[in-house]
């Protein structure tokens, strides 16, 4: 929780637990020192516990863990995505558990490197985000003036392989379709499979958002979601997803503003039950079972490249930030290096 200054007039952001979301309020004031009463009157209110700042001289044995853990589990939920933060809480909760220190300054390299290799050698996945969650966590806390050194700085860990990504096919995704239980969750499958939008970007989806006009959507932050990266992007919409935007747009009893796939309440549906929803309808579909929903963004990638469209143009429309993430997307053009291969004949 902190004070934002927008104009002349201090608001409160902060992270609402029971929905999930970053939420602003007003203060009505425009001198900080006034704006400070009302935060802290509205913290009182909602019972919520400010983050103390770092005192000027550190306790007798350093800080604790969980004095930083509070006060950087707010500054990631004001600043990154829901999803980022329970991987950093969750991150966090792991390493207690596996070291059970009290003091920011009793988790040394060794203790850092102990909880990571362990961890490699049941789960590599598990222990190469931790590793990338908490050397980020700890350099925070480092320029907080919470710890001298990195401990998980220098920590390393063999190369991960690069698993090829699965998708599927048109066919393979009616199959789904077919076993999809309601329009509203076909609509949100058939968005991910022709656009290649992550899930919290449709399910926040907008329809101030939606230019049906230039068959464009725009990807962007809002007060209460966060684009990967803070990124934004502008997606051509193809003829399947205007007819299927327009089709809801039309069903409206007003005019088309909030979510574009609201629950019944008007508030977007939670991303896990989408995704389980999209699981049963896989399994139902008697296609492959590793199939999830973050394949629809692979399938639509992969169907591009294969349809020999540029890695380059995939790259902006995935909204990837460098072009090597994109390039796992290169293997499906099976023929191209068939064609390279009979050169040699």
């Amino acid at each position: 929780m902190f004070l934002l200054k927008r104009g002349n007039v201090y608001y409160i952001q902060y992270f609402d637990k029971k929905s999930g979301r970053k939420k602003r309020v007003s203060t009505g004031e425009t001198e900080k020192a006034e704006a400070e009463q009302s935060l802290n009157r509205f913290a009182k209110r909602i019972h919520f516990t400010i983050a103390k700042p770092l005192p000027e001289e550190p306790k007798e044995h350093g800080y604790t863990i969980e004095d930083f853990e509070q006060r950087y589990e707010q500054h990631v939920a004001s600043m990154f995505s829901k999803s980022y933060l329970e991987i950093v809480r969750w991150s966090i909760k792991m390493m207690k558990r596996d070291i059970q220190a009290k003091y920011m300054n009793e988790i040394s390299f060794n203790l850092a490197e102990r909880f990571i290799v362990r961890t490699y050698s049941k789960a590599p996945y598990a222990a190469s985000q931790y590793l990338r969650t908490l050397k980020a966590a700890f350099t925070r806390a480092m320029e907080w003036g919470y710890i001298s050194q990195n401990p998980f700085g220098k920590v390393k860990i063999p190369r991960l392989p690069r698993l090829l990504p699965v998708f599927i096919d048109q066919a393979e995704f009616q199959r789904i379709l077919d076993k999809t239980e309601t329009q509203d969750f076909k609509d949100i499958f058939m968005t991910a499979f022709h656009t290649g939008m992550r899930r919290g970007e449709i399910l926040n989806l907008r329809w101030e958002s939606i230019d049906l006009a230039a068959q464009t959507a725009k990807v962007e932050s809002t007060q209460s979601f966060s684009t990967k990266w803070k990124k934004e992007r502008i997606i051509p919409l193809n003829r399947t997803v205007i007819e299927l935007l327009t089709r809801r747009n039309s069903a409206l009893t007003s005019a088309p503003t909030g979510f574009v796939f609201p629950t019944d309440r008007g508030l977007p549906y939670n991303g896990e039950f989408v995704g389980k929803k999209f699981k049963m309808a896989v399994r139902a579909s008697g296609v492959n079972t590793k199939v999830h929903f973050h394949t629809l963004r692979h399938s639509f990638a992969s169907n591009l490249v294969q349809k020999g469209v540029p890695i380059l143009i995939v790259k902006e429309l995935l909204g990837h930030e460098k072009l090597s993430t994109t390039q796992i997307y290169a293997h499906v053009r099976q023929k191209d290096l068939a064609d390279a291969v009979s050169n040699l004949d």
